[in-house]
């Protein structure tokens, strides 16, 4: 990775959807604001998974522990999001 990137230039569609995950989780984060987290964490976050987003989620609550803040997801969506694989390995397998 080159170290002067432009992650609103060289990654759009990813920055778009930190802002994209942040806003649905009611934080308000500017384009601007992700560009500068992802230039700062890009080297770690790429190789995490779902294009470096699974990095930045696990980030998300690693800092909201730390700074004794809320969760950045509640209970009742974090089971709901990890419903869909075992109900598509079900599907799959009927």
């Amino acid at each position: 990775m080159k170290p002067d990137f432009d992650p609103l230039v060289d990654y759009p569609t990813d920055i778009e959807r930190i802002v994209t995950a942040a806003a649905n989780l009611g934080f308000k984060v500017t384009l601007r604001d992700a560009a500068e987290l992802w230039r700062r964490h890009a080297g770690v976050a790429a190789g995490a998974g779902h294009g470096g987003m699974d990095w930045f989620v696990v980030n998300a609550f690693v800092e909201a522990l730390k700074a004794a803040a809320p969760m950045p997801i509640d209970i009742y969506d974090a089971v709901a999001w990890s419903a869909i694989t075992p109900l598509s390995e079900q599907s799959i397998a009927q």
